[in-house]
């Protein structure tokens, strides 16, 4: 802000500059190309020590694959932090396995994470996938996914666990937040990919009470509301009853729940099944983003009385529930299969068509540098007399050789001003030897033509 001047004297006022700090870059990150065991293809991916590096492409290949060998010899020298590029040669294929559900359909298509035999089941060894419906939240319309990969080992079994992800409370209806399709591609192992058609068998949702209703259900204000959401929408507040408690017969509570529904446009029904259980179930077309849930109402809850909602201990089922994979039984789980490996040539390492490879990088790659124009004959980098040679050479067309760079304007301003300071330098010291006495004037031409190249020292004292 400005100074206010309020009396005579020195003000200072600080104003922006308009530099901005220089941000300091890492320069020990190198990137690596080449084949590995495993892991993504054409994706650059950071790493930050040799064991991070084994997790993601496995154990150093042999001699002829020396790119975790070459990792391996960076962080043992120092290195902090690393990109590897995985490239494969044109031809190899990724390990996939399909899962079924009861119909039997399949259901379900997982691929390995890069291409390679790494994933293929042979024995105890390779890539799998198990499946668990029980030990989830909603075991009637829920399923856990677990991916194992197993190596060789000398010890009991023949192999060893190295590496394991677990997806618990998965869905096969899209609309659901733990969807199949939007949480497996966090996996660094797999990645769903099919099937390529939609499966039939989708049905109506569902949510049934736990237990029986009474003939007589005790309702009223305190307990006469049922929080529902129907395919994965907000919650509805359905009225069942009102007004004082009072016994109400398990028919007229089915009655009540319609006609609540009914009035707030909310595609359900409610009916009882044969052991007199209230059944909740969506209505219109089936599809696999049916649901309906039961929650718990902040006041006047009703679902703890009719016992409906997973809180309460009933079961849920979407539209999607009969799509889920059969659970496996352990010792069974389902192999990976099919993964080839083929080396990559020169070709996939720097792809012609500029993709891949170690095209991959994409902006991490260093900018390409203009070549420098050519220097003219006889050029000293530095010399006073060669720069002006070319900045007269600039204004006598014919004098540069073909092809030799000629400086800019900014360049002849330097030049001229610098020749301007030496005349200016040179007048001073002709003027401050003409203020010499003639004694000192005769010492410095004898000091010069001594070969010295500074004048004798003055006398101590001056002559009168």
């Amino acid at each position: 802000m400005p100074v206010q001047t309020t009396y005579p004297g020195v003000y200072v006022q600080e104003v922006p500059s308009g530099a901005r700090t220089i941000v300091g870059v890492s320069t020990s990150v190198t990137a690596f190309v080449g084949a590995a065991r495993q892991g993504p293809v054409n994706r650059p991916t950071k790493v930050r020590s040799m064991a991070e590096y084994v997790r993601t492409f496995g154990p150093p290949w042999d001699a002829a694959h020396p790119l975790g060998h070459s990792v391996n010899l960076f962080f043992a020298n120092g290195g902090v932090e690393a990109l590897i590029v995985r490239a494969a040669g044109s031809g190899a294929a990724e390990a996939t396995t399909t899962l079924r559900n009861a119909t039997p359909a399949d259901v379900l298509v997982l691929t390995a994470n890069g291409s390679g035999a790494w994933a293929n089941r042979i024995g105890s060894v390779g890539l799998e996938v198990a499946v668990d419906h029980a030990g989830t939240a909603n075991p009637a319309d829920l399923f856990t996914l677990v991916l194992r990969q197993r190596s060789a080992d000398s010890g009991p079994g023949g192999s060893v666990v190295v590496a394991e992800e677990t997806f618990a409370n998965l869905s096969m209806a899209p609309k659901h937040p733990r969807y199949v399709g939007k949480v497996l591609p966090g996996s660094k192992l797999a990645r769903v990919t099919g099937p390529a058609t939609a499966v039939a068998g989708t049905s109506q949702a569902t949510s049934t009470g736990k237990n029986p209703l009474p003939a007589q259900v005790s309702l009223g204000a305190a307990n006469g509301v049922l929080r529902v959401s129907v395919d994965y929408g907000p919650v509805t507040d359905l009225t069942v009853a009102s007004g004082a408690t009072a016994n109400v017969a398990r028919a007229d509570v089915v009655t009540a729940i319609n006609t609540a529904a009914t009035a707030a446009a909310l595609p359900v029904t409610a009916s009882l099944n044969g052991a007199n259980n209230l059944v909740l179930t969506t209505t219109g077309t089936a599809g696999a983003d049916r649901s309906v849930v039961v929650h718990t109402a902040p006041s006047g809850d009703a679902a703890a009385t009719l016992t409906m909602g997973l809180a309460a201990g009933g079961t849920e089922a979407s539209g999607a529930a009969a799509l889920r994979p059969v659970p496996t039984a352990a010792g069974a789980e389902r192999g990976f299969g099919g993964g080839t490996d083929v080396d990559p040539t020169a070709a996939n390492l720097v792809p012609a068509s500029g993709t891949g490879g170690i095209y991959a990088l994409g902006p991490r790659l260093p900018p390409v540098q203009p070549a420098l124009p050519a220097e003219p004959a006889g050029h000293r980098p530095g010399g006073r007399r060669n720069e002006r040679e070319q900045c007269r050479a600039v204004h006598r067309p014919g004098v540069l050789p073909a092809g030799a760079g000629v400086p800019d304007r900014g360049h002849h301003r330097r030049v001229a001003g610098g020749e301007r300071e030496r005349r200016a330098a040179g007048r001073t010291r002709r003027a401050r030897r003409d203020l010499l006495p003639p004694g000192d004037r005769r010492g410095a031409a004898a000091g010069r033509a001594a070969g010295h190249g500074e004048p004798l020292p003055r006398p101590a004292r001056w002559p009168g």
